[in-house]
């Protein structure tokens, strides 16, 4: 499948200190951002829009499809304060695509600015113990004033893990995570950018967007090196 295969700059945490790191989270005051499907008419004082197409295919546990419930977001202002958002994107319209993937057309509210799409995560389609995965992104997009930006489609591939590759979500809670398959898989994530035809997916799911320009995301420059 060619696309730009994306490679996260984090250095991921072992499981225990990603599950202290949630905790935390989880302790401080949440902002969501997603935009319902339900919406009439877009208000951009609440900020921009920005679209992504999530495809997602389970090759390790054909049985036990990917569900994207969450996509994060962090802003860093030109103060350095940094902004962690969260679209929760389980209401949000998708659709199976063969018989181990979905795909599903997700959409949140931001304010203008620098952004960068920096996790995707979700749960088993299994009804007991469905388990959990998180994927770091690292993502980067500009999003201008009362705008839509369609950032693409992230294909995300849970695959078998081998040697000390990361795993797709940790061990913990041990029953879910060995059952549902995510204690032992990885995930490959490439990223299709948007073309010609950027939010007409979208446009069919959400009525607000039916009548506003979408644009494609274009890749950033890199930023210049130091001499």
């Amino acid at each position: 499948m060619q696309g730009i295969r994306l490679l996260s700059s984090v250095v991921r945490a072992s499981s225990v200190t990603r599950w202290l790191v949630v905790l935390a989270l989880l302790l401080q005051s949440c902002r969501t951002c997603e935009l319902p499907p339900s919406t009439k008419a877009i208000k951009f004082e609440r900020g921009s829009v920005v679209l992504a197409t999530v495809r997602t295919r389970n090759e390790h546990r054909i049985d036990n499809r990917l569900v994207v419930t969450s996509l994060k977001f962090r802003q860093v202002s030109p103060t350095g304060q940094t902004t962690t958002r969260q679209a929760l994107v389980g209401g949000q319209p998708w659709t199976t695509d063969g018989d181990s993937g979905r795909v599903g057309w997700y959409a949140a509210q931001l304010p203008p600015g620098r952004h960068r799409l920096i996790q995707i995560a979700g749960r088993g389609e299994m009804l007991l113990a469905p388990g959990h995965f998180e994927w770091p992104v690292d993502h980067e997009f500009e999003l201008a004033p009362e705008t839509v930006l369609d950032l693409g489609e992230f294909v995300l591939v849970n695959r078998t893990r081998t040697g000390d590759e990361e795993r797709s979500g940790g061990i913990f809670p041990l029953i879910d995570q060995a059952v549902s398959g995510f204690a032992a898989s990885t995930i490959d994530l490439l990223l299709q950018p948007p073309g010609e035809s950027a939010g007409a997916e979208h446009r069919r799911h959400y009525k607000a967007l039916s009548a506003l320009s979408v644009s494609p995301h274009v890749a950033l420059p890199a930023p210049p090196e130091a001499p």
